[in-house]
């Protein structure tokens, strides 16, 4: 096990980018270099003596060979443009690739000047809301998930960037104030599973999402319908702030007195 992941390792951080190579070659290497990182991130899943051990035997990573796969895919977007669609959704692709594997082995990396984590999150987050591919915005919301999942640490920092309210964004379209249009079912999906996923086991998140419910009420239903279980005592106070909601639309009658004389 400790020569294979000391070879996904070497495969990683090894065979430099040349900037004579071709786009396709770059993207290929790009691709090679995550896929070996993706590898790593499965092994070190909620196994804290795993990263431990490579520390130990191996040492960390530093953050040059990691943040030279970042650069690399940016200057392929601008080289590609917009002329070559294939090509810009494969860089779009690989970026939210490199932003769970930089968030997810956070741990391991070192000499970085910024906050793995922060960068890779961010990645993925903003994701959400301006990639134009629904495609994309999927894998951007089920990767936040499984961040969440794969290391409790990670999922204050999440809520500290607004993820609940980048999440809802993929549960709705905003149009206008008054309309709302649901959006690909795949990442509507992917959306509402991992809100369900924060919304179980932090209150914070209970609370912004209840926030936010009360102003696009039909989310609630969404998420019902995406999670086998949704927490109980969010329902439980949904259910209430909509009683409140509608007993306060009910039309009030006033009574009055004509025949009452005002008492100074």
């Amino acid at each position: 096990m400790d020569m294979f992941v000391q070879e996904l390792i070497s495969l990683t951080i090894k065979n430099e980018f040349n900037e004579a190579d071709t786009l396709e070659n770059t993207l290929e290497l790009i691709d090679t270099k995550i896929t070996c990182g993706l590898a790593i991130c499965a092994f070190s899943y909620k196994n804290d003596d795993f990263i431990r051990n490579i520390i130990m035997n191996i040492g960390r990573i530093r953050w040059h060979f990691f943040w030279e796969i970042l650069r690399n895919i940016d200057k392929c977007k601008e080289k590609i443009g917009l002329k070559k669609k294939e090509f810009y959704f494969e860089c779009e692709r690989l970026k939210c690739l490199f932003g769970f594997l930089a968030t997810a082995l956070h741990n391991l990396i070192t000499e970085a000047d910024q906050d793995p984590r922060a960068i890779g999150m961010q990645i993925l987050v903003n994701t959400v809301p301006k990639s134009g591919n629904t495609y994309l915005r999927s894998i951007a919301c089920d990767f936040i998930g499984r961040l969440a999942s794969y290391n409790d640490c990670l999922i204050e920092s999440l809520l500290s960037i607004n993820v609940i309210e980048t999440l809802v964004f993929s549960l709705t379209e905003n149009k206008n104030e008054n309309e709302i249009q649901l959006v690909g079912n795949t990442e509507t999906g992917c959306a509402a599973i991992t809100i369900g996923f924060f919304t179980d086991i932090k209150a914070e998140a209970r609370r912004i999402m209840l926030r936010l419910a009360r102003e696009h009420p039909n989310i609630m239903e969404v998420l019902d319908y995406y999670n086998e279980h949704v927490n109980a005592d969010m329902l439980m106070q949904w259910k209430h702030f909509k009683e409140m909601d509608e007993s306060a639309k009910k039309k009030i009658v006033f009574h009055t007195d004509r025949n009452r004389k005002t008492k100074f």
